[in-house]
């Protein structure tokens, strides 16, 4: 285990994500941008909550408890989700889930080759 400024800012953007899909959980209209909040709105943010708070987790915590191969195999699951996201962002001009995702993504990267190495 080794904790560094990259474990800690790694931990920072899982706990993010984990939180903001909480967030939508609750207020899906944070998200949709919607007045009203249909039945397809509220089961997507539940879908979305349901892999996005684990994986965020996931992310989050592992590097300060174990180290090798499956740590950095999570983290590059969280990055291919994080990738996923920006995809979806840049599609509906969703612009600051875009950068959020973005960055995460390259944190959890970051962070998976310096517990390989």
């Amino acid at each position: 285990m080794q904790v560094n400024a990259l474990t800690i800012v790694n931990c920072v953007f899982g706990l993010a994500t984990a939180g903001t899909a909480l967030v939508g959980l609750i207020r899906p209209q944070a998200f949709s941008h919607s007045a009203l909040i249909g039945p397809g709105e509220q089961m997507y943010s539940r879908m979305y909550a349901a892999r996005a708070v684990p994986l965020g987790l996931a992310a989050a915590l592992p590097p300060f408890a174990w180290e090798g191969a499956p740590v950095a195999t999570v983290l590059g699951v969280a990055a291919i989700a994080q990738v996923a996201d920006v995809v979806i962002g840049i599609r509906n001009h969703e612009f600051g889930m875009t950068i959020g995702a973005g960055i995460a993504a390259i944190v959890h990267v970051a962070c998976a080759i310096s517990i390989i190495l």
